[in-house]
């Protein structure tokens, strides 16, 4: 990826093939397809140098749907891991602001409608939304709801 005239490698670890691997400097959004077989599940862990993308809440979608990942950063690089059915998907990844679960890059009504929906589930209850379980305490309560209050009203700004 190239930013500023700068080349950044951003590696992904997948079980997947990877293609059409781009990056939109003026969007800051990374994207690719990766395609595997029918039926089964990918797994993919993005490796993405602090120089391309250094902030502290990102988006993942798959296929244009939000999808839930874990992110773990080591003070060069931030590594994002999640899995998707296997077919061909196209990924985004992009930075944005706190309290923005459903990644347009901004904490708005849609994103306070998620966690409340999702309010009072654990994994395995029907409303169960690991994408509104924003402190990763596997359950959606008042904390997680109140974090997404707590932020209404940012959007990104792209450089």
């Amino acid at each position: 990826a190239i930013k500023e005239s700068v080349t950044y490698n951003v590696i992904t670890f997948t079980n997947s093939t990877v293609s059409n691997f781009g990056y939109d400097q003026n969007s800051e959004v990374i994207t690719y397809m990766q395609t595997g077989p029918s039926g089964s599940n990918g797994l993919c862990t993005a490796l993405i140098p602090d120089g391309l993308m250094n902030v502290s809440y990102f988006g993942v979608l798959i296929n244009d749907n939000p999808t839930h990942f874990t992110a773990y950063a080591d003070g060069a690089n931030h590594f994002l891991l999640f899995t998707y059915d296997h077919s061909t998907s196209m990924v985004s990844i992009l930075p944005t602001v706190a309290g923005d679960l459903n990644y347009d890059r901004k904490t708005d009504m849609k994103d306070v409608a998620i966690a409340a929906y999702s309010f009072g589930s654990i994994p395995g209850t029907s409303r169960w939304n690991p994408i509104a379980d924003v402190n990763g305490d596997l359950k959606n309560d008042m904390r997680d709801l109140a974090f997404v209050a707590k932020y209404f009203g940012l959007s990104y700004q792209t450089a």
